[in-house]
């Protein structure tokens, strides 16, 4: 017999995730979450240049015009004293005569929350934070995909030109970057969300959010006001964002005409040049009660053993794939990968640029000659498997200035048959990620939020609990029934912003219809150590 308490829900305007699904919790992302509190950018976070690309002509991105102080990171446009000239292939040269800023992560990110507090330069240089890489073997075989998230793009200035209206507000965009098995290329683009705004965006700072839900959409928030929904383009992939991506803090200049190109004067004004950054904030979700693991070198490949029972984050071509758990194949847990036939597996990964990692894996041949494993074409690592039992393969390998590495592994002749597991890559020697100095990410708060069950059979009350705290907490429930108090109970709250469901034995809380046992029942919570007044209820309603 079930009796509903009916409870609810305040919502706080405050910098911080949305609302967690149920059962689940938000914590802080320390690896891609900056205060900017320091006097010189966080190389344990982030690059000073971006690793793969120049910049957009005529705009260059240097890392003279990048820099931290008083609480913020800045990055200047600002007019060349000479133009730069570098040579492309094919002898065709790129001009450039505007300086520029990117600041790129050295951790990807994949799913979860992300927000920056920002203010836009008085240009129409941009103000952006975004995300980009990851991709690989499109689904089928002969193509490619690339991946380009776009939490907010604007300009600080309008004028007259077309794409005036960046000046203004939020704009969020989603790129799938698709190359077809003939070369071709496409920008296949979801459809672009807005928040309109009145205010320039250079007028003052501003609050950007998204939330990558999962492989095949996101939400958008502005200034923590209510989302906008976007569905990621998937006439190509089903799930055409399943892979982790960088993040980036840019400021280039736009196409011209769409968006003129900033004024000499206005570059050499330092109060309308410099795109100001006050904080970014990343956010994971755990589960609701669960305390949050933090490793010190983490194998840097997801699923890399497949004890997701699947194929997640991994490609393949030709012959056949598929994950089993036979345990005379599986090396160790409880999943491996068969693969028969001349096929190929591959991931695209993305790594901190010119650092040494150590990578391991294992393999074995039923039928066939050997199967090989190979870094970026065997260019930093390459192996092959040949026994009829497992075999471990490992060896050292130097990333490139981009940071991102292909694993490839392509299987023998047309009858062979071969098994592998335990895909890992760690750093050989990992350097500590600085701790964000954030201590108001979540605004501590505690609600009993919307309907919590009584089972009068098992004895207990199963209160709808949403609580935000920067740090452990304990959290006092009691249940009445007038003035008698039937039970107490603490229950510790571990940090972050969670939305689960927590126990409180019923004690006496008889028996009957619904309404005679629910009649004048009321949980109270509040965190330990908290005024009285802070204490929140729940009353009691009839239902099933």
């Amino acid at each position: 017999m079930l009796a509903l308490f009916a409870c609810s829900l305040t919502n706080a305007g405050f910098a911080e995730p949305p609302l967690p699904p149920e059962g689940k919790r938000w914590v802080i992302n320390h690896e891609l979450s900056d205060e900017f509190d320091g006097t010189q950018l966080d190389e344990t976070k982030w690059i000073d240049h971006h690793p793969t690309w120049k910049g957009r002509v005529p705009g260059i991105f240097l890392p003279s015009q990048v820099s931290v102080r008083d609480g913020h990171l800045r990055i200047r446009g600002e007019k060349l004293e000479e133009e730069i000239v570098v040579k492309r292939e094919r002898g065709e040269e790129d001009v450039y005569t505007i300086a520029g800023g990117a600041v790129v992560s050295r951790h990807s990110a994949f799913l979860g929350y992300y927000e920056c507090r920002c203010k836009a330069a008085a240009t129409t240089m941009s103000t952006t934070f975004w995300f980009s890489g990851g991709g690989g073997i499109g689904p089928n075989g002969c193509d490619s995909y690339g991946q380009e998230w776009d939490v907010q793009e604007c300009i600080g200035r309008q004028g007259d030109f077309s794409g005036k209206y960046f000046a203004n507000g939020m704009h969020s965009n989603a790129h799938y970057w698709y190359t077809d098995c003939d070369g071709e290329k496409f920008d296949h683009r979801a459809e672009q969300v807005r928040f309109d705004d009145d205010e320039l965006a250079s007028a003052d700072f501003h609050v950007y959010g998204g939330w990558w839900r999962d492989a095949t959409r996101a939400s958008y928030y502005y200034d923590n006001g209510e989302p906008k929904e976007q569905t990621f383009f998937n006439e190509i992939s089903e799930t055409p964002f399943d892979t982790p991506m960088r993040m980036n803090l840019v400021s280039e200049t736009y196409p011209f005409p769409w968006i003129e190109l900033p004024t000499d004067e206005e570059l050499a004004d330092p109060e309308k040049s410099v795109a100001i950054y006050d904080w970014v904030r990343a956010y994971k979700l755990v589960d609701f009660d669960a305390p949050e693991i933090v490793q010190t070198n983490p194998n840097k490949l997801p699923n890399g053993g497949f004890e997701a029972g699947d194929l997640s984050f991994w490609k393949g071509r030709n012959g056949r794939r598929e994950v089993i758990s036979d345990p005379e194949h599986v090396e160790s847990g409880k999943f491996a990968l068969r693969m028969r036939g001349r096929t190929e597996l591959s991931r695209r990964v993305i790594l901190k640029p010119k650092t040494m990692y150590e990578f391991s894996c294992s393999g074995k041949v039923i039928d066939g000659t050997r199967v090989r494993c190979d870094i970026d074409s065997g260019k930093l690592f390459s192996a092959a498997f040949k026994e009829a039992k497992y075999t471990q393969t490992d060896g050292l390998f130097r990333t490139p200035e981009s940071g991102v590495v292909t694993i490839r592994v392509t299987g023998g002749g047309s009858q062979a048959v071969c098994y592998l597991d335990n895909f890992v890559i760690r750093e050989v020697e990992p350097q500590p990620v600085t701790p964000s100095t954030v201590v108001d990410a979540f605004e501590e708060r505690l609600t009993l939020a919307g309907d919590a069950v009584v089972d009068v059979q098992a004895g207990v009350v199963r209160v709808p609990l949403v609580y935000a705290s920067n740090q452990e907490r304990s959290i006092r429930l009691t249940l009445r029934r007038g003035d008698m108090v039937l039970n107490e109970v603490t229950w510790n709250s571990l940090a972050g912003y969670g939305n689960g469901w927590v126990e409180i034995g019923g004690g006496e809380i008889g028996a009957g219809d619904s309404s005679e046992v629910s009649g004048d029942l009321v949980v109270e919570a509040k965190f330990e150590g908290a005024d009285d007044d802070s204490s929140v209820s729940c009353g009691v309603t009839t239902g099933q």
